[in-house]
């Protein structure tokens, strides 16, 4: 290769991170957003690429680089590439995801929750609707290969029966189109006791429970205790025991998810509950992230650490848990094309009230009630009065046209935007690890030991 025709047709990517440089200033661990590989560069390498004269590389050296995306053709707009690889990958999604909140009630008084909890459940009246409006999308999409449900609240196990009635007819629904099904939840894990969890997985195909603990029980009980005051965090962490310690776990093939939001409240006490999972060999069989607590529909953000504060703090609980789980990605190695469900053609959620949305944060907040923007329509109407422009959906669109930070943003596309809702309310969601990206690879590095695949050249 000619390398000054190289120097001529290449350019840097406009997605390539760095680290400081290590090992005394002759590393640097640089990563690529784009295809998520991660090399270690000789310094004099690393700057070769920043000015320019990549005629001072081998030929196997800028090979690899172009391969990794770190080097891409210098008439590339990058941003429109990414974009437009996105919608690409939603045009082609193989799965249709459908979203259910089967009630509107929830045991629990989060202060920090926007939404507003009554004893209604989705009516069965609505269910011959709710089928119909799914068989619709799949029959006019023949892409779909599988139907993959999620359960949402309030607490959706406060509706378990509609649950379980309407799994039934989901399966059978994909059984006669010959379609695979899986199914989620997103609870509480107050009401997940071991029998529940079992039946919900060996008969009704739920594969995946994200459950919530907010540091040990002291901080936890004070802001996620019952409606009556009464605290929650021992008979949740009672179920997740139970369940995991139950012989059939590891054959079932489900899978349990701790998530811990922090604000300024209760950060102090994540380590502890970090200590604490790992006492009970828990990290081993569960996984576990934190949250900054997010805006819903309310001021809740307002307490969440500064953005650099918590990026930092949650370097400190992910050199914990890799400790017990050195599994754990630290940064993603797939891109992010889809940001959310705002952005799938037909993705929506239906909540307790059958009302139709292609967002999970908007119902249930009198912040959004008598935003018809945000609606679609309510399940029982008919289909032809739904409303054809789905709210946000020019998501993609509106970053590509330079509207939001996103689009020269170095993470866009593992990313994705993180929230489109937040972003149209001048509430900025940019994820921790734009600001710890740096540690997370010097983190990956060593928990790794610097493997040759990832030297360039390989015999560095």
């Amino acid at each position: 290769m000619n390398t000054n025709t190289m120097n001529n047709s290449h350019k840097l990517s406009q997605y390539v991170i760095a680290t400081d440089p290590f090992s005394k200033g002759k590393f640097r661990v640089v990563y690529s957003s784009r295809s998520g590989k991660i090399n270690i560069l000789k310094e004099e390498i690393y700057q070769s690429l920043l000015n320019g004269h990549f005629e001072n590389n081998s030929d196997e050296i800028l090979a690899k680089l172009k391969n990794d995306a770190i080097l891409v053709p210098a008439e590339e707009d990058e941003l429109r590439t990414i974009i437009d690889e996105n919608h690409k990958v939603v045009a082609g999604e193989k799965a249709l995801y459908y979203a259910i909140q089967p009630s509107a009630n929830c045991q629990l008084g989060c202060g920090y929750c926007g939404q507003v909890h009554t004893a209604d459940k989705i009516k069965k009246d609505y269910y011959a609707n709710l089928l119909s409006r799914i068989e619709e999308k799949l029959e006019t999409n023949s892409q779909y290969e599988t139907l993959s449900i999620a359960w949402f609240g309030g607490e959706p196990l406060m509706g378990l029966s509609n649950i379980k009635e309407l799994s039934d007819k989901f399966q059978e629904m994909a059984k006669d189109r010959g379609m695979g099904y899986h199914a989620k939840m997103v609870t509480n894990g107050l009401a997940l006791k071991r029998k529940i969890f079992y039946d919900l997985v060996e008969n009704y195909k739920l594969n995946f429970f994200e459950v919530t603990l907010d540091g040990t029980a002291e901080y936890h009980d004070t802001r996620r205790h019952t409606k009556s005051g009464n605290k929650s965090f021992d008979l949740i962490l009672k179920n997740i025991i139970d369940i995991t310690s139950d012989p059939r776990f590891e054959t079932s093939k489900a899978s349990i998810n701790i998530r811990c939001n922090v604000d300024a409240t209760n950060h102090e006490g994540v380590e502890g509950l970090i200590e604490l999972l790992d006492g009970l060999d828990l990290l081993s069989k569960v996984g576990f992230y934190t949250a900054p607590i997010h805006s819903w529909g309310n001021d809740a953000h307002l307490a969440s650490l500064e953005k650099n504060d918590y990026a930092a703090f949650e370097i400190s609980c992910l050199q914990k848990v890799i400790k017990s789980n050195p599994n754990k990605a630290l940064v993603p190695t797939q891109r992010k094309p889809v940001v959310c469900m705002t952005v799938k053609k037909d993705s929506e959620l239906v909540d307790a009230f059958g009302n139709v949305y292609n967002c999970t944060e908007v119902s249930q907040v009198p912040t959004y009630e008598k935003r018809q923007d945000l609606k679609i329509n309510n399940i029982k109407e008919k289909q032809k009065d739904f409303n054809a422009e789905r709210p946000m959906s020019n998501w993609y669109e509106d970053v590509a046209d330079g509207k939001f930070p996103c689009s020269t943003c170095s993470i866009l596309p593992i990313c994705g935007g993180q929230c489109p809702k937040s972003w149209y309310e001048d509430i900025s969601p940019c994820p921790s690890i734009k600001f710890n990206i740096k540690e997370r690879l010097m983190l990956h590095v060593i928990k790794n030991a610097p493997s040759k695949k990832q030297m360039v050249p390989a015999d560095v």
